[in-house]
């Protein structure tokens, strides 16, 4: 089996044309040792026999070993040398090429030509240690046969197969070697071009510009390198090099043969060598300009790649967006009548006390999994990089006692003591107090769940950072169950909890402290935790936070301590939120009229005044956004008349589109009687 290069099927025909390469190039070479003109030879015939050890596989191998042994002992006896003499020749070339090979398939497991750093190993660990190994023999060969001295005999040989396996081996593993990079693009007077300087190193030697042939070899090799590519430059060069100014004899007029009565050969050597190096400086260039090329189109892949892939993930992370903003606007807006009702109900004065327990049951079933909702879209914000924050002046103390507050009904009814300490100085600092106090409730949530007796401690600590700074430390410590060491590493990771038995014991998604390290990263701080399994855990948040003047109160007037007398329009496809909705503002003071969709809502601002419209987004036909545009078209004072988005979409860019359409404001469903006053009062 052979390179890829050759079929399996055409191995005999390579192996046949290798032995008949061998002994024509060696008959060659002997008969040039016999030309009265002649200076030193050079032998090609070691790198057929190579290149057949390198590239054959199984029999074959064997066959061109075999074939190329019996060849050089044909040809030596030919030219008239004793038979022993032949035998010996023979034997030598078999052992110093099986060293060779055996070298080759050691530092090259495939042996070919693709690249400067294999070009370099093949010229130093495959050619010249197989021509030392062949001058040495060969030299010593001579010295048992001939008494011919061993030394300069060894010299001769040694560079005489070095030259002529460099100048052919390279060539033929570049022609066995596939390659899929594509041909180098040429115009036709860039081919013409090529051809013309190939036939002119060709032909001036034969024409008497010996020296002009030399001094444009270097350039010519340059300029085949960088426009045929370096299968096409080896194998140029290579018959340049043979007919140039390798062997004389092949034309009478040849540069050697010219100058090799005058100069002997040392300066055939020399030339020789000259073509060597000709010949490498073509082919290592070739192949710097291919590698080159071969890295610049893995790049141009690997960005379409990245490209691609980039592509792909925004389009999974829209997809994913879009999944979740709906899912939310689905969820949200029966959750808006579960809570809503409920809220309603609670207020009533008739209730049983086991009726009141239950409706209580049914609303903080609801406020549940409207915490799950937000969850979920605050950490598809986050991973996103959606999140922003709306920083304002707030006191540090006021949003942590806020937090605690929350929670501490929660934690009275489990028998949990709840304290806070606060250390360093009070004052106001900008940051966004609702996505702290998230961050905080998410902590002492977990705190209270957790504990099943003992306490929870809420550390404020206030420390100078530097000129207007101060860095913020806010722990929450409690007496629960702890967590194992193996498991605290993982407990910031999304969807992850500290075993998989705490979902089932006491709810939640894993969510909520991942969310918080994101909150914490986008203000420039970071989160941590420290616990001992069944001690206790203690988690905490810390940020750097610039000082600020105290914020200007703003007195907002107690629920229901004004009657709001507005006159609204209740816009919404959903009839039971839309009873809800009129039931709220009723409750508030407000006359309300209802539509059902986009076009009734045009239709009702265009014949009445309303001091505020509540426009739902999502409705049949003409939907919120486009009856807020045509409402902004209206003559007169109609056109601006306040509107308000009151819907269960809630992410960022769906705020934006609300605003950009023409609404003054966004309040999101499930809809809460203290926040539809707070903006309907301001």
């Amino acid at each position: 089996m052979l390179l890829p290069r050759f079929a399996p099927a055409r191995a005999p025909i390579v192996a046949i044309l290798l032995i008949a390469a061998y002994a024509v190039s060696a008959y060659a070479s002997l008969e040039f040792l016999r030309l009265p003109k002649g200076g030193g030879a050079i032998y090609l015939s070691n790198a057929f026999l190579l290149s057949g050890l390198l590239l054959l596989r199984g029999p074959w191998r064997t066959v061109c070993l075999g074939g190329c042994m019996l060849a050089c002992m044909t040809m030596v006896a030919l030219s008239g040398w004793p038979v022993v003499y032949a035998l010996g020749t023979g034997v030598i070339a078999g052992i110093a090429c099986s060293t060779g090979a055996w070298l080759g398939r050691k530092v090259l497991p495939q042996p070919s030509l693709k690249n400067l750093r294999q070009a370099i190993t093949i010229l130093t660990l495959v050619i010249a240690p197989s021509s030392f190994l062949s001058g040495m023999l060969s030299a010593t060969w001579l010295f048992i046969t001939f008494d011919r001295p061993i030394f300069p005999q060894a010299l001769q040989w040694f560079s005489a197969s070095l030259v002529g396996t460099s100048m052919i081996l390279p060539t033929l593993l570049m022609l066995a070697t596939r390659s899929t990079a594509p041909r180098p693009q040429r115009t036709r007077t860039e081919t013409v071009g090529l051809a013309l300087v190939v036939v002119a190193l060709l032909v001036l030697p034969f024409v008497g510009f010996n020296y002009l042939a030399l001094m444009l070899a270097f350039p010519a090799a340059n300029l085949l390198a960088m426009r045929i590519g370096p299968k096409a430059t080896a194998l140029t060069l290579t018959v340049v090099n043979l007919s140039a100014f390798a062997f004389p004899f092949l034309a009478t007029g040849s540069l050697l043969y010219k100058v090799a009565p005058s100069v002997g050969a040392a300066m055939v050597l020399g030339l020789q060598i000259y073509s060597v190096v000709v010949f490498y400086n073509g082919i290592l260039t070739a192949l710097a300009i291919d590698q080159q090329a071969r890295t610049k189109r893995q790049l141009e892949r690997r960005t379409a790649m990245a490209r691609t892939a980039r592509a792909e993930a925004l389009e999974a992370s829209r997809a994913k967006t879009e999944f979740l903003a709906t899912m939310s606007h689905e969820v949200r807006t029966p959750l808006n009548s579960i809570l809503g009702f409920s809220q309603l109900l609670g207020r009533r004065d008739d209730l049983t006390v086991d009726a009141r327990h239950q409706l209580g049951l049914i609303h903080s079933s609801g406020e549940a999994l409207l915490s799950l909702v937000d969850d979920l879209l605050d950490f598809s914000k986050v991973e996103a990089g959606k999140l922003t924050l709306d920083p304002r002046p707030a006191s540090l103390r006021a949003v942590t006692e806020d937090a605690l507050a929350i929670v501490t009904p929660a934690a009275r009814e489990k028998g949990l003591a709840v304290a806070m300490t606060a250390e360093g100085a009070e004052g106001h600092h900008l940051f966004d107090d609702q996505r702290l106090r998230q961050i905080l409730l998410n902590f002492l949530n977990n705190a209270v769940k957790f504990t099943a007796a003992g306490r929870i401690d809420v550390r404020l600590s206030i420390r100078p950072a530097a000129d207007g700074l101060d860095t913020i430390h806010i722990e929450v410590a409690d007496t629960g169950v702890g967590i194992a060491p193996h498991a605290l590493p993982r407990l910031f990771q999304r969807f992850t909890q500290a075993d998989s038995s705490i979902s089932r014991s006491y709810g939640g998604t894993g969510l909520g402290l991942s969310i918080s390290k994101g909150l914490a990263e986008l203000m420039g701080g970071w989160v941590g935790a420290s616990s001992r399994e069944g001690e206790g855990s203690a988690f905490w948040v810390e940020v750097t936070l610039p000082r600020t003047a105290v914020a200007e109160a703003v007195d907002v007037p107690q629920e229901n301590e004004t009657d709001i007398a507005a006159h609204i329009l209740l816009v919404d496809d959903n009839a039971a939120n839309r009873e809800l909705g009129a039931s709220v503002l009723q409750m508030l003071g407000c006359t309300v009229e209802t539509a059902g969709d986009g076009r009734e809502a045009i239709e009702a601002a265009t014949l009445r005044r309303y001091d505020l419209i509540l426009m739902d987004v999502h409705m049949p036909g003409i939907d919120g956004l486009a009856a807020t545009r045509a409402i902004r078209q209206l003559p007169g004072a109609a056109a601006r008349t306040p509107i308000l988005a009151m819907t269960a979409d809630v992410l960022p860019e769906q705020i934006e589109r609300c605003r950009a359409a023409g609404m003054i404001d966004h309040i999101s469903k499930p809809i809460k009687v203290e926040r539809l006053y707070e903006r309907l009062v301001f």
